[in-house]
């Protein structure tokens, strides 16, 4: 709502619906997709698909916890607030107590010589109970407790926003929401802050989605988890906006200020407006008020660990530091370097802050991990398995233009635009924090890039499967795993295949009919790949039989080959880099000899290892 009211209210819409189509549902996408192929942390995972793109893998997860260290902030404001909220303590004017008693909002130099305790205090509460929490077992605690409070706030939400309705002046702020300003779609600040807003909702570009990703089953459904959390995300927000606006129709009504010039400290738009409502509530505010806060407060605490969890894993992958050292590490440091947000001048420096981490860093890493993930890395792999287990969406070529061309072309104008907008606007102090904050990002991004592994498993990124993207069927008995994949083979292709068995791998091929030959070594069954025809498609299968046990005298020697060199790194990029690249090797006849056998070693080494 904070956003919405910010930037024209109801003419924020349209660039808000355009973030989401085209870049909020394809990127989580996206995102979910190829977290889903790695076993790692975000940084580790982008080293292993381009050593030259590493710089990308420590700037996200820095900027993120710089994120971290200006949200603890407003959590802090919010656990204030469950306690004052008991007996309404910010008396008859929430704004003016907001802005004036409780922050000392001063937007000078010399607001940074105030220091603000009831903040800072408040503050390091919070990083106590994310280093407490960090430390525990989060399913018997904090999973316990979210299970309930979680949806306890969406049912005060309801009867927040259904009150809200009802009072005076309510129609004033929804004409605001509702009859825009369309002029102001002009102004590229605006559609910054859309991609910005969508961004930091949906936590795009952030690594969180990607680490989600990694620990999900084979059979999730991905594609309809992308769909439900933004059509969730979205609406949630856009609810909780009509009572937002309604509440600010009343205080236009009450005070005759204009609704765009209501609130002066936008990023607290939640601590002004609600307590607006609950002082109109009358007693029954006085238990309502501490569980709206204390379930916003629970909130943030989930949102705040999720904010730790990219930087934390990537320098415990890289450094070998337990999770333990590493969190406490960083609630030290964070806890230290947010004490410049309990200043007289922090919530200034917040807004900055948030301007320039959601809409111009986060932005351009959006735009890098496009061109990562959608060309080097190809996300056309992933589409066959994203496609397998949706429920709702098939995705295809056009999700392919949308990622490799249409987000990053769009964001790019968007990241110039807005960012020559902030620069022009900007004042000497805005600018200097802006210069302040770039060089924060920056240095910290080379000096954990640069600094030395200390983790012997750094350079040795393993996938969930090789090329699994492209199976479309899989069996398994007590004995015996079977793995398919379909191929669009000619009678050239079979004939190439079967000279290169023999050349490459000394191995022979039992013709069973004209459709159906297979490889094993002399003849000697069971056999570890069928090549058939079926309707006039050629399929390719990977067998392993587990009779004699694994691998046993009588597995062929492609087998074993298979098995002894499964876990090195030099064998996967083998198989990978050459199952990648075949679209180009068309007309190159020895290349796709290579190409076919690599996916035969492909198959085995994923029915094997599933």
């Amino acid at each position: 709502p904070y956003v919405l009211y910010s930037n024209g209210g109801g003419a924020f819409f349209i660039p808000y619906i355009v973030a989401i189509l085209i870049m909020g549902i394809p990127f989580l996408i996206l995102e979910y997709g190829v977290g889903y192929n790695f076993k790692s942390s975000f940084s580790k995972a982008v080293k292993s698909i381009s050593k030259k793109w590493e710089y990308l893998g420590w700037f996200l997860p820095v900027a993120v916890f710089m994120i971290l260290i200006y949200y603890s902030a407003i959590l802090g404001w919010d656990g204030f607030y469950v306690i004052i909220s008991a007996f309404k303590g910010w008396g008859a004017d929430p704004n003016a107590y907001f802005t004036g008693s409780f922050l000392q909002a001063n937007d000078t130099l010399g607001g940074l010589g105030t220091f603000v305790p009831f903040v800072a205090i408040a503050m390091l509460v919070g990083w106590v109970i994310m280093w407490v929490i960090s430390h525990t077992d989060l399913e018997k605690g904090l999973g316990r407790v979210s299970k309930v409070l979680v949806p306890l706030l969406f049912a005060i939400m309801i009867f927040i926003v259904l009150f809200s309705l009802t009072l005076p002046g309510a129609g004033i702020g929804l004409a605001e929401l509702y009859n825009p300003d369309w002029s102001l779609l002009l102004n590229f600040n605006i559609w910054m802050a859309a991609f910005g807003q969508m961004i930091f909702s949906l936590s795009l570009g952030m690594s969180i989605a990607f680490t989600y990703a990694s620990y999900t089953k084979d059979d999730s459904d991905l594609v309809s988890n992308a769909l439900w959390v933004t059509v969730a995300n979205c609406g949630f927000e856009n609810f909780a906006a009509i009572g937002v606006f309604s509440i600010l129709g009343y205080m236009s009504l009450q005070s005759g200020v204009a609704v765009p010039d209501l609130v002066t400290q936008g990023t607290g738009l939640v601590f002004i407006v609600y307590p607006e409502v609950f002082n109109v509530l009358g007693g029954i505010a006085n238990i309502i008020g501490p569980l709206f806060f204390f379930t916003v407060y629970l909130a943030g605490i989930t949102s705040v660990l999720a904010l730790l969890e990219p930087v934390s894993v990537s320098i415990q992958n890289k450094f070998g530091w337990t999770r333990n050292k590493t969190v406490t590490v960083l609630c030290i440091v964070g806890g230290a370097c947010s004490m410049i947000y309990a200043t007289a001048m922090g919530s200034y420096i917040l807004g900055i802050a948030d301007t320039f981490l959601n809409q111009i860093a986060l932005l351009i890493g959006v735009i890098c991990e496009c061109i990562l993930f959608a060309w080097i890395f190809d996300a056309g792999k992933i589409i066959p398995s994203l496609n397998k287990n949706s429920k709702t969406l098939k995705i295809g070529k056009w999700w392919i233009v949308v990622i490799k061309y249409i987000i990053p072309i769009v964001l790019g104008f968007v990241w110039i635009g807005g960012l020559f907008g902030v620069i022009s606007s900007g004042s000497f102090v805005e600018l200097s924090i802006l210069a302040i904050l770039t060089v924060i990002l920056i240095g910290f991004t080379v000096i954990l890039k640069k600094l030395p592994a200390k983790s012997k498993d750094w350079d040795e990124t393993q996938q969930k499967k090789f090329d699994y993207s492209s199976f479309y069927d899989f069996e398994t008995s007590k004995n015996r795993r079977r793995a398919y994949r379909t191929l669009e083979l000619t009678e050239r292709d079979i004939n190439i295949f079967k000279n290169a068995i023999k050349e490459m791998l000394d191995l022979e091929y039992c013709l069973q009919n004209t459709n159906t030959f297979s490889l094993c070594h002399n003849d000697f069954i069971p056999r570890n790949i069928l090549v058939q025809q079926i309707n006039g498609e050629w399929h390719i299968s990977g067998l392993i039989d587990f009779e004699a046990g694994y691998p046993s005298d009588s597995d062929s020697d492609l087998t074993k080959m298979l098995f002894e060199n499964y876990n090195n790194e030099n064998w996967r990029n083998f198989i990978s880099g050459y199952s990648s690249l075949f679209p180009s090797w068309r007309d190159d006849e020895k290349k796709r000899r290579y190409y076919l056998i690599s996916i035969c070693l492909e198959i085995c080494s994923w029915a094997f290892n599933r």
